[in-house]
Order: C-alpha cells, then structure tokens, then sequence
C-alpha cells in the first residue's frame, strides 16, 4: 500500500480542522468509546475534503492523518510510568 500523496496530508494537517481534530482526540485520549468516536469523525471529516480520490487513496488518506494525530497525542500525554521491577512480594522458589 502506498502512502497518500505528501501534498495532501500536508494540506489536511496544515488546515485548522486538523488543530480542533488533534485537541479533540486530546481530550479523549483516556477514554477509549470517545476516543473511537472522535476518530470516527476525523475519518469523516478528511473523506469529506478528499474530493477527487478514491476509495483506497481516502483510506490511506484518513490512515495517515489518524496516525499523525495520534501520535501527536502520545506524544503531549505519556503514559503513566511503569516500574521496570515486580513491586510485589517475591515467590518462593522463584
């Protein structure tokens, strides 16, 4: 599968949709029915301004956009920290 058009994506990131899709998905980020929802729309939103492709450059489109944004998110929201050794108490014979 080949990636969506460079001047595309730039376009739909670059757009102030993108910045509202990205608070959007921020502020669902720990809640997972409205994270899909707002995903869902996101994905409505870039079909809608892809005039002229097709149904598989609107998917890689919409795939690519997605991705970005989720990226974007982890990236401003980690994970809570996780410790690198068991904190309970050891087992016998272990």
């Amino acid at each position: 599968m080949s990636s969506p058009p460079d001047t595309r994506l730039t376009a739909v990131l670059q757009s102030d949709a993108a910045a509202v899709w990205q608070a959007q998905l921020a502020a669902a980020f720990h809640d997972d029915d409205a994270k899909r929802r707002c995903i869902e729309v996101i994905r409505a939103d870039v079909a809608a301004q892809a005039a002229g492709l097709g149904p598989a450059e609107v998917a890689e489109l919409q795939n690519a956009v997605v991705r970005h944004l989720a990226t974007a998110v982890k990236q401003l929201h980690p994970g809570p920290d996780r410790p690198t050794t068991p904190t309970g108490p050891a087992l016998a014979g272990a």
